[in-house]
């Protein structure tokens, strides 16, 4: 736990169905690539906050207003930005899923997912 923290080891451990075998490879947590999962995770976290950062200081705080939030994503066409608007809507049913057949790992499967849609 003091050489690579908490949270890649509770990633980690998530990181596999609960049948699996923990094969917790020290070097690959600390890796900075797409191979760590808990890496390419992260980073894609921050890459996200940081997008909300930038917009926030053009655009100001906003205020969503739902029908023009619909309007926008109704007029996107670029087929990225649309597989993942897709993916984040299937967030509450995985969630759901997941706690009624108790898998968490498919949480931690799903964020990988968003990250490399994301990072695509």
């Amino acid at each position: 736990v003091e050489e690579v923290g908490r949270d890649p080891i509770r990633f980690m451990m998530l990181y596999r169905k609960n049948d699996a075998p923990l094969d917790f490879d020290f070097a690959k947590v600390t890796e900075q690539s797409k191979d760590n999962p808990v890496f390419y995770v992260q980073y894609a976290s921050a890459r996200c906050h940081s997008v909300f950062r930038q917009a926030s200081e053009q655009l100001g705080e906003a205020n969503f207003d739902r029908d023009r939030l619909v309007a926008s994503v109704a007029s996107l066409t670029d087929e990225g930005e649309i597989g993942l608007i897709r993916k984040l809507a299937e967030y509450p049913r995985l969630i759901e899923s997941a706690a009624l057949a108790l898998e968490p790992h498919r949480l931690a499967f799903y964020l990988y997912d968003l990250a490399s849609s994301f990072h695509a």
